[in-house]
Protein backbone atom coordinates (compact mmCIF):
# COMPACT_ATOMS: atom_id res chain seq x y z
CA UNK A 1 0.00 0.00 0.00
CA UNK A 2 1.32 3.43 -0.95
CA UNK A 3 2.26 5.72 1.93
CA UNK A 4 1.67 9.45 1.65
CA UNK A 5 3.12 12.46 3.50
CA UNK A 6 1.81 16.00 3.83
CA UNK A 7 4.67 18.34 2.94
CA UNK A 8 4.33 21.56 4.94
CA UNK A 9 6.55 24.52 4.03
CA UNK A 10 6.63 27.74 6.05
CA UNK A 11 8.26 30.87 4.63
CA UNK A 12 9.05 33.85 6.85
CA UNK A 13 11.96 35.88 8.27
CA UNK A 14 14.71 34.59 10.54
CA UNK A 15 13.50 34.22 14.14
CA UNK A 16 9.89 33.22 13.30
CA UNK A 17 11.31 30.70 10.80
CA UNK A 18 13.24 28.98 13.54
CA UNK A 19 10.22 28.86 15.84
CA UNK A 20 8.10 27.64 12.91
CA UNK A 21 10.48 24.71 12.59
CA UNK A 22 9.98 23.89 16.26
CA UNK A 23 6.19 24.05 15.76
CA UNK A 24 6.43 21.55 12.89
CA UNK A 25 8.59 19.17 14.95
CA UNK A 26 6.28 19.44 17.96
CA UNK A 27 3.32 18.56 15.73
CA UNK A 28 4.97 15.26 14.80
CA UNK A 29 6.63 16.11 11.49
CA UNK A 30 9.25 13.55 10.54
CA UNK A 31 12.46 15.54 10.34
CA UNK A 32 12.90 19.10 9.18
CA UNK A 33 14.38 20.65 6.04
CA UNK A 34 15.89 24.15 6.40
CA UNK A 35 16.18 25.51 2.87
CA UNK A 36 18.79 27.96 1.70
CA UNK A 37 17.71 31.57 2.45
CA UNK A 38 16.12 33.65 -0.30
CA UNK A 39 17.29 37.25 -0.68
CA UNK A 40 14.31 39.57 -1.31
CA UNK A 41 15.65 42.39 -3.57
CA UNK A 42 12.92 44.87 -2.59
CA UNK A 43 13.83 44.74 1.11
CA UNK A 44 17.44 43.52 1.06
CA UNK A 45 16.45 40.94 3.71
CA UNK A 46 16.52 37.16 3.66
CA UNK A 47 13.44 34.99 3.76
CA UNK A 48 13.79 31.52 5.28
CA UNK A 49 11.84 28.37 4.46
CA UNK A 50 11.42 25.32 6.64
CA UNK A 51 9.67 22.13 5.57
CA UNK A 52 8.33 19.25 7.61
CA UNK A 53 6.48 16.07 6.67
CA UNK A 54 3.38 14.75 8.41
CA UNK A 55 2.22 11.20 7.65
CA UNK A 56 -1.21 11.26 5.99
CA UNK A 57 -3.43 9.36 8.43
CA UNK A 58 -6.55 9.79 10.54
CA UNK A 59 -6.33 13.06 12.43
CA UNK A 60 -3.91 14.80 10.03
CA UNK A 61 -6.43 17.61 9.43
CA UNK A 62 -6.60 18.31 13.17
CA UNK A 63 -2.78 18.30 13.39
CA UNK A 64 -2.60 20.74 10.49
CA UNK A 65 -5.19 23.02 12.12
CA UNK A 66 -3.07 23.16 15.28
CA UNK A 67 0.02 24.06 13.23
CA UNK A 68 -1.86 26.88 11.49
CA UNK A 69 -3.15 28.20 14.82
CA UNK A 70 0.31 28.25 16.40
CA UNK A 71 1.84 29.92 13.33
CA UNK A 72 -0.88 32.57 13.40
CA UNK A 73 -0.12 33.27 17.06
CA UNK A 74 3.51 34.18 16.26
CA UNK A 75 2.43 37.65 15.21
CA UNK A 76 1.56 38.44 18.83
CA UNK A 77 5.12 37.75 19.95
CA UNK A 78 7.00 38.90 16.84
CA UNK A 79 5.01 41.78 15.31
CA UNK A 80 6.14 42.09 11.73
CA UNK A 81 5.38 45.40 9.99
CA UNK A 82 5.60 43.95 6.49
CA UNK A 83 2.65 41.79 5.58
CA UNK A 84 4.74 39.63 3.25
CA UNK A 85 7.14 38.82 6.13
CA UNK A 86 4.49 36.95 8.09
CA UNK A 87 4.58 33.16 7.91
CA UNK A 88 3.19 31.78 4.66
CA UNK A 89 2.14 28.15 4.44
CA UNK A 90 2.45 25.89 1.39
CA UNK A 91 1.04 22.35 1.39
CA UNK A 92 1.73 19.42 -0.92
CA UNK A 93 0.75 15.74 -0.76
CA UNK A 94 3.73 13.52 -1.54
CA UNK A 95 3.92 9.77 -2.11
CA UNK A 96 6.81 8.31 -0.12
CA UNK A 97 8.31 6.57 -3.14
CA UNK A 98 8.15 9.79 -5.16
CA UNK A 99 9.78 11.71 -2.32
CA UNK A 100 12.67 9.26 -2.20
CA UNK A 101 13.08 9.33 -5.98
CA UNK A 102 13.15 13.13 -5.96
CA UNK A 103 16.41 13.03 -4.01
CA UNK A 104 18.07 11.33 -6.98
CA UNK A 105 17.49 14.49 -9.02
CA UNK A 106 18.55 16.81 -6.21
CA UNK A 107 21.42 15.02 -4.47
CA UNK A 108 24.71 14.98 -6.36
CA UNK A 109 28.30 14.30 -5.20
CA UNK A 110 29.95 17.32 -3.64
CA UNK A 111 33.21 18.19 -1.94
CA UNK A 112 33.49 19.64 1.58
CA UNK A 113 37.16 20.08 2.39
CA UNK A 114 38.77 16.66 2.07
CA UNK A 115 35.42 14.86 2.26
CA UNK A 116 33.36 13.81 -0.75
CA UNK A 117 29.68 13.41 0.10
CA UNK A 118 27.89 11.26 -2.46
CA UNK A 119 24.57 9.44 -2.72
CA UNK A 120 24.78 5.67 -2.47
CA UNK A 121 23.55 5.34 -6.06
CA UNK A 122 26.54 7.20 -7.52
CA UNK A 123 30.15 6.03 -7.31
CA UNK A 124 33.04 8.45 -7.20
CA UNK A 125 36.79 8.01 -7.36
CA UNK A 126 38.50 10.03 -4.60
CA UNK A 127 41.75 11.83 -5.17
CA UNK A 128 44.66 11.14 -2.78
CA UNK A 129 43.79 12.46 0.67
CA UNK A 130 40.04 12.54 0.05
CA UNK A 131 37.52 10.46 2.02
CA UNK A 132 34.16 9.34 0.63
CA UNK A 133 30.96 9.32 2.69
CA UNK A 134 28.01 7.64 0.95
CA UNK A 135 24.54 8.69 2.09
CA UNK A 136 20.99 7.53 1.32
CA UNK A 137 18.59 9.96 3.02
CA UNK A 138 15.61 7.61 3.17
CA UNK A 139 12.89 9.65 4.93
CA UNK A 140 15.46 11.53 7.04
CA UNK A 141 17.35 14.73 6.37
CA UNK A 142 21.00 15.58 6.01
CA UNK A 143 22.87 15.11 2.75
CA UNK A 144 25.50 17.83 3.00
CA UNK A 145 23.73 20.03 0.46
CA UNK A 146 22.54 22.51 3.09
CA UNK A 147 25.03 25.17 4.28
CA UNK A 148 24.64 24.16 7.94
CA UNK A 149 25.73 20.59 7.17
CA UNK A 150 28.61 21.73 4.96
CA UNK A 151 29.85 24.05 7.71
CA UNK A 152 29.62 21.19 10.22
CA UNK A 153 31.64 18.93 7.93
CA UNK A 154 34.37 21.57 7.52
CA UNK A 155 34.65 22.14 11.28
CA UNK A 156 34.54 18.39 11.94
CA UNK A 157 37.65 17.88 9.81
CA UNK A 158 39.61 20.23 12.05
CA UNK A 159 38.21 18.86 15.32
CA UNK A 160 38.71 15.13 14.68
CA UNK A 161 42.39 14.20 14.71
CA UNK A 162 42.06 10.53 15.63
CA UNK A 163 40.87 8.47 18.59
CA UNK A 164 38.10 10.78 19.85
CA UNK A 165 34.75 9.87 21.37
CA UNK A 166 32.05 11.87 19.57
CA UNK A 167 28.36 12.49 20.34
CA UNK A 168 26.22 13.57 17.37
CA UNK A 169 22.97 15.08 18.69
CA UNK A 170 20.16 15.29 16.15
CA UNK A 171 21.92 12.93 13.76
CA UNK A 172 19.42 12.86 10.89
CA UNK A 173 20.83 10.59 8.18
CA UNK A 174 23.98 10.02 10.25
CA UNK A 175 26.13 11.98 7.80
CA UNK A 176 28.19 13.70 10.51
CA UNK A 177 28.53 10.54 12.61
CA UNK A 178 29.78 8.56 9.61
CA UNK A 179 32.12 11.38 8.61
CA UNK A 180 33.54 11.55 12.16
CA UNK A 181 34.27 7.81 12.11
CA UNK A 182 35.89 7.98 8.67
CA UNK A 183 38.02 10.91 9.83
CA UNK A 184 39.39 8.78 12.65
CA UNK A 185 37.06 9.04 15.67
CA UNK A 186 37.30 5.91 17.81
CA UNK A 187 33.72 5.90 19.03
CA UNK A 188 30.63 7.80 17.85
CA UNK A 189 27.15 7.83 19.37
CA UNK A 190 24.50 9.30 17.07
CA UNK A 191 21.17 10.31 18.63
CA UNK A 192 17.88 11.32 17.02
CA UNK A 193 14.32 11.36 18.30
CA UNK A 194 12.81 10.61 14.87
CA UNK A 195 12.41 6.86 14.11
CA UNK A 196 12.80 7.52 10.36
CA UNK A 197 16.11 9.28 10.99
CA UNK A 198 17.34 6.45 13.22
CA UNK A 199 16.47 3.90 10.53
CA UNK A 200 18.24 5.91 7.82
CA UNK A 201 21.29 6.58 9.99
CA UNK A 202 21.71 2.90 10.90
CA UNK A 203 21.49 1.95 7.21
CA UNK A 204 24.11 4.57 6.28
CA UNK A 205 26.43 3.48 9.10
CA UNK A 206 26.25 -0.10 7.84
CA UNK A 207 26.67 0.93 4.20
CA UNK A 208 29.83 2.88 5.06
CA UNK A 209 31.14 -0.07 7.09
CA UNK A 210 31.66 1.89 10.30
CA UNK A 211 29.15 0.01 12.47
CA UNK A 212 31.90 -1.19 14.82
CA UNK A 213 32.59 2.43 15.81
CA UNK A 214 29.21 4.14 15.37
CA UNK A 215 26.13 3.43 17.47
CA UNK A 216 22.78 4.99 16.51
CA UNK A 217 20.21 5.36 19.27
CA UNK A 218 16.71 6.81 19.39
CA UNK A 219 16.27 9.39 22.10
CA UNK A 220 15.85 13.01 23.06
CA UNK A 221 19.26 14.49 22.27
CA UNK A 222 21.55 14.52 25.32
CA UNK A 223 19.33 12.42 27.57
CA UNK A 224 20.86 9.15 28.82
CA UNK A 225 24.31 10.07 27.54
CA UNK A 226 27.13 9.92 30.06
CA UNK A 227 30.14 12.18 30.46
CA UNK A 228 32.98 11.03 28.26
CA UNK A 229 32.83 12.81 24.90
CA UNK A 230 35.79 14.65 23.43
CA UNK A 231 33.50 16.30 20.89
CA UNK A 232 29.75 16.99 20.79
CA UNK A 233 28.20 17.93 17.44
CA UNK A 234 24.83 19.72 17.44
CA UNK A 235 23.54 20.62 13.98
CA UNK A 236 19.93 21.56 14.67
CA UNK A 237 18.61 25.10 15.23
CA UNK A 238 19.68 27.92 17.53
CA UNK A 239 16.75 27.51 19.92
CA UNK A 240 17.65 23.87 20.61
CA UNK A 241 21.34 24.69 21.03
CA UNK A 242 20.42 27.42 23.52
CA UNK A 243 18.36 24.95 25.54
CA UNK A 244 21.16 22.35 25.44
CA UNK A 245 24.01 24.73 26.31
CA UNK A 246 23.80 24.31 30.12
CA UNK A 247 23.99 20.50 29.78
CA UNK A 248 26.86 20.31 27.31
CA UNK A 249 29.70 20.56 29.89
CA UNK A 250 28.33 17.48 31.68
CA UNK A 251 28.84 15.42 28.50
CA UNK A 252 32.43 16.48 27.79
CA UNK A 253 35.82 15.35 28.99
CA UNK A 254 38.27 18.07 30.11
CA UNK A 255 39.42 19.92 27.02
CA UNK A 256 36.34 18.79 25.10
CA UNK A 257 34.78 20.79 22.29
CA UNK A 258 31.38 21.49 20.75
CA UNK A 259 30.50 22.06 17.11
CA UNK A 260 27.26 24.06 16.98
CA UNK A 261 25.54 24.52 13.62
CA UNK A 262 22.13 25.01 12.03
CA UNK A 263 22.20 28.58 13.33
CA UNK A 264 20.56 31.38 11.36
CA UNK A 265 23.28 34.04 11.13
CA UNK A 266 21.06 36.59 12.92
CA UNK A 267 21.26 34.43 16.07
CA UNK A 268 24.96 33.54 15.98
CA UNK A 269 25.88 36.11 18.63
CA UNK A 270 23.12 34.82 20.91
CA UNK A 271 24.42 31.25 20.65
CA UNK A 272 28.01 32.33 21.32
CA UNK A 273 26.88 34.26 24.40
CA UNK A 274 25.03 31.19 25.72
CA UNK A 275 28.11 29.02 25.21
CA UNK A 276 30.27 31.62 26.95
CA UNK A 277 27.92 31.68 29.96
CA UNK A 278 28.25 27.91 30.23
CA UNK A 279 32.02 27.72 30.26
CA UNK A 280 32.97 27.73 26.57
CA UNK A 281 34.93 30.03 24.30
CA UNK A 282 34.60 30.32 20.53
CA UNK A 283 37.59 28.83 18.69
CA UNK A 284 36.38 29.24 15.12
CA UNK A 285 33.27 30.54 13.37
CA UNK A 286 32.15 30.00 9.79
CA UNK A 287 29.26 31.55 7.86
CA UNK A 288 27.70 30.70 4.53
CA UNK A 289 24.52 31.91 2.81
CA UNK A 290 22.89 33.27 5.95
CA UNK A 291 23.87 30.33 8.20
CA UNK A 292 26.53 30.12 10.92
CA UNK A 293 28.46 27.42 12.75
CA UNK A 294 31.21 27.49 15.35
CA UNK A 295 33.62 25.28 17.25
CA UNK A 296 33.71 26.07 20.97
CA UNK A 297 36.24 24.82 23.50
CA UNK A 298 35.75 24.40 27.24
CA UNK A 299 37.29 26.74 29.78
CA UNK A 300 38.67 24.11 32.15
CA UNK A 301 40.11 26.52 34.68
Amino acid sequence: MDRYWLEITVETVSVPAEISGEILLAAGCGGLVCHEPLLVPSTGKYHYRVTGYLPVRDGVDEELAKIKKRLASLDRYFPLPQKDARPRLTLRRVREENWAEAWKEYFRPQVAGRLIITPTWEKVRPAPGQTVVEIDPGMAFGTGTHPSTRLSLLLLQEAVRGGETVYDLGAGTGILAVAAAKLGAARVTAVDIDPAAVEAARANVKHNRVEERVEVVQGNLGENLKKGADLVVVNIVAAVILSLAPDLPSLLNPGGRVIASGIIADRAAEVKEALLRNGFFCQKELQEEGWAACTAGMNDA
